[in-house]
């Protein structure tokens, strides 16, 4: 109702797991919060939608932006993605 409210686009995750490749049972690590795979898929799915809307510029090779790779290859170094 918020987002109609405000003309905006509500995206409802739980409604979209096959189209995400999201399984309820593997990709929570409690009832409520996402674990590393879970994560993983929702950021992605969520990138690809931000990108195929918007002109978003691709900031990855911006050395303003190094630390964003460092901590991703932080995280996938712990998580092992």
């Amino acid at each position: 109702d918020i987002a109609k409210e405000y003309g905006l686009e509500f995206i409802d995750l739980n409604m979209r797991c096959d189209e995400i490749g999201f399984d309820p049972a593997r990709d929570y690590r409690d009832p409520w919060h996402c674990n590393a795979s879970g994560a993983m898929k929702t950021t992605t799915f969520l990138g690809d939608f931000l990108k195929s809307r918007y002109e978003l510029p691709d900031r990855r090779r911006d050395s303003s932006y190094n630390y964003w790779n460092e901590q991703l290859k932080e995280y996938r170094d712990q998580y092992k993605y």
